[in-house]
């Protein structure tokens, strides 16, 4: 995707999320040249949302922990790149997470699913 320079563009949006991932992508300026600039990371609700401020490298590693919600990545570049998103990679606590939650649904499908069928 075509990043303008100088402005403020939204590259990913994750919406109540709750495990924890990382998110990788590269930066390329158009007509060659460094990259240059600020990756904003917002992410919270409407009243307790919270920001941080990156340095826009050519490859850039985010990470979104599993408490914060409505996640978005916005870029400032100082000049004109081309972005390209390499992924959303879960923790290995976040896969731990899944597990566990599932093995738990498992476990109470297993105990109440006999009672309902006699």
């Amino acid at each position: 995707m075509r990043v303008p320079g100088g402005r403020v563009t939204r590259i990913l949006w994750l919406l109540s999320i709750p495990t924890s991932a990382t998110v990788r992508f590269r930066a390329e300026a158009v007509g060659g040249g460094p990259v240059g600039g600020d990756v904003i990371v917002r992410s919270g609700r409407l009243l307790t949302g919270k920001e941080r401020h990156l340095r826009l490298e050519a490859v850039n590693t985010v990470e979104k922990g599993a408490r914060e919600s409505d996640f978005s990545i916005y870029l400032r570049p100082d000049r004109d790149c081309e972005v390209t998103l390499e992924g959303r990679y879960p923790t290995v606590e976040a896969i731990f997470t899944v597990l566990g939650a599932l093995i738990i649904l498992g476990a109470t499908l297993a105990t109440v699913i006999p009672l309902f069928t006699g």
